[in-house]
């Protein structure tokens, strides 16, 4: 059997002739051949591949407990003003610049998400970085004076964020087989869902953030260690692909800004909108020619879009995220309307949705050989889970477009829960079978892909679903008579949901309820075209078992993190 130390020095030997550029799949394998490979072929044999001769199992759990602590700190920050923005907006004097508090977060968080696959594959242990990143913004938050300088701070915690969420996935593959990692993903799934609804609960208490964040730094100090790349930082420089790199940065934010302002700030159709889509998609375009002409080593290597599972798992990621942030944003509303539920009792409403896909999320990935054995060789168990989790999707989508102000709350967690079995087969399957697809030197882009899909997805939903609410929301609040719900009444409601059962007689109440339910039925009907695109497009996902899942795979990936 082969020593670690000796592991250790060829996978090392490995990194160090990684930075003279990018290869293709043959050199490197000849250039393993030439560093080490017989001790390597030997570690593999006996089954011991270079992860578990570098992390004890201890020292893995530790590490991820810290991962799993990590995701729900970026999970979290997303939704924990959602609660407290008239609060902030009164503290601070800023009523006209109080959604930039969460938009900034969001802007940040989206445009950043691609660039921590390839970063992490140049520069190594970036996810120290993110974490250091989101704790500082954090606890600028938390001792801010001003509007400017929460919104400042919000944004780089959404810097910090981005990384999270990609980096952790990333680091599950370098230190788990692949067969293992459905049971650690869904465990991140987990921490997923319930930092979604607990984040509007802790309404904007930031420096709780911070000792949480502590856990996960020690856990990365002490137990993340894996081969790097030991290049110098000029040689490093140099892999990096500082013109797509801002394209793409630029290119996504002229995608979010108009979708953030679009009906409340500009008009769709006002010229500032258009211009900006518009500039979004010649940016797009010149991000493709940068990538394919002069990049040296593309942050978003255009080959991956030539391999059909791992495009059909950004389409399904990117759909499934459009349906799945909308019933987290308006499904509260929606129990706040209907039920009179305040803002942190409608968020608890979303618990079997979240119960759903942590319960389903975990046993499939503890059952998941079990159901491999029971499948022919060829057919991958992942990919059946996608496929029945994306069904689930689509029955819960379906049935919850039924609800209105006389369904009752049994009926409600039923079709929460299907949502949330359809969730919890799907997410972190999703993951999963881009890291399955995908070749080994593009497995960290790959994931943080995939992530990113999802969370864009999620943003450009919520942003449709808001338009198509709203318009519907006005069209029935205008067809009840005057005499029942006066003009000036009529647009305290529309800007708050609470004015129905502060100011409102019994009979405006329920014909306001109504119009209310009518929007929302709206938006909902509308998310199961949503998730009906994500089951066709999962239906692409090759169903073929990877061959090779022992942990030999990683040791050409080591260095991602």
């Amino acid at each position: 059997m082969a020593s670690a130390h000796s592991l250790d020095e060829s996978t090392n030997t490995l990194y160090e002739n990684k930075a003279a550029g990018p290869r293709t799949g043959a050199m490197e394998k000849a250039e393993i051949s030439n560093d080490g490979q017989a001790d390597l072929e030997k570690a593999e044999e006996a089954g011991q591949g270079v992860p578990k001769s570098q992390l004890s199992t201890t020292s893995k759990i530790l590490l991820f407990i810290g991962l799993v602590l990590a995701v729900f700190l970026g999970s979290l920050d997303g939704t924990i003003v959602s609660t407290c923005l008239p609060v902030i907006a009164s503290t601070f004097n800023a009523f006209d610049s109080i959604t930039w508090v969460a938009v900034s977060y969001l802007l940040t968080f989206n445009a950043l998400q691609p660039l921590y696959g390839k970063f992490s594959d140049i520069f190594g242990h970036t996810m120290l970085f993110a974490i250091c990143s989101f704790l500082i913004g954090s606890a600028g938050c938390g001792a801010a004076t001003s509007s400017l300088m929460l919104i400042i701070f919000r944004a780089m915690a959404g810097m910090g964020g981005a990384g999270l969420f990609g980096l952790v996935f990333i680091i599950i593959a370098d230190i788990f087989p692949l067969e293992e990692r459905p049971r650690y993903q869904a465990i991140i799934g987990s921490s997923f869902g319930f930092s979604s609804v607990f984040g509007p609960l802790l309404g904007g208490a930031f420096y709780i953030n911070l000792p949480i964040g502590a856990i996960t730094i020690l856990a990365v100090v002490l137990f993340l260690n894996l081969p790097y790349d030991r290049s110098s930082l000029i040689e490093k420089l140099k892999r990096v692909d500082f013109a797509g790199t801002l394209v793409l940065i630029a290119a996504v934010i002229c995608i979010l800004l108009p979708i953030t302002w679009g009906g409340e700030t500009y008009a769709w159709s006002s010229p500032i909108e258009i211009s900006l889509f518009i500039v979004a998609v010649i940016l797009l375009g010149l991000f493709v020619i940068v990538e394919w002409k002069f990049a040296r080593e593309p942050i978003m290597p255009l080959r991956l879009f030539k391999n059909r599972s791992i495009v059909a798992v950004f389409i399904t990621q990117f759909f499934v995220g459009m349906a799945f942030f909308g019933y987290i944003f308006y499904l509260p509303i929606f129990f706040q309307v209907v039920r009179g539920a305040t803002p942190t009792l409608a968020g608890l409403q979303l618990l079997p949705m979240m119960l759903g896909l942590v319960i389903i999320g975990n046993i499939a990935g503890g059952f998941m050989q079990t159901i491999q054995k029971r499948l022919p060789p060829t057919f991958a168990a992942h990919v059946l889970y996608i496929y029945v989790g994306n069904a689930f999707f689509v029955l819960g989508a379906g049935l919850t477009s039924t609800l209105d102000e006389n369904t009752s709350s049994g009926i409600t967690v039923v079709y929460l829960l299907l949502i949330g079995i359809g969730l919890g087969l799907t997410l972190q399957m999703n993951v999963y079978a881009a890291q399955s697809a995908a070749e080994i030197q593009d497995m960290a882009v790959a994931t943080s892909m995939a992530s990113f899909f999802q969370s864009i997805g999620g943003s450009i939903g919520i942003a449709i679903f808001g338009a198509l609410e709203q318009n519907a929301l006005i069209t029935h609040l205008s067809q009840i008579p005057s005499s029942i719900l006066p003009p000036s009444q009529m647009l305290e409601v529309i800007e708050s949901s609470t004015a129905i059962y502060n100011i409102l007689t019994p009979d405006a109440r329920v014909a306001v309820i109504h119009a209310y339910v009518q929007a929302l039925h709206i938006i909902f009907l509308a998310a199961i075209p949503f998730a009906g695109a994500g089951f066709i497009a999962a239906l692409f996902i090759s169903r073929k078992r990877k061959q090779t899942e022992g942990e030999g795979e990683i040791v050409a990936h080591a260095a991602a993190i």
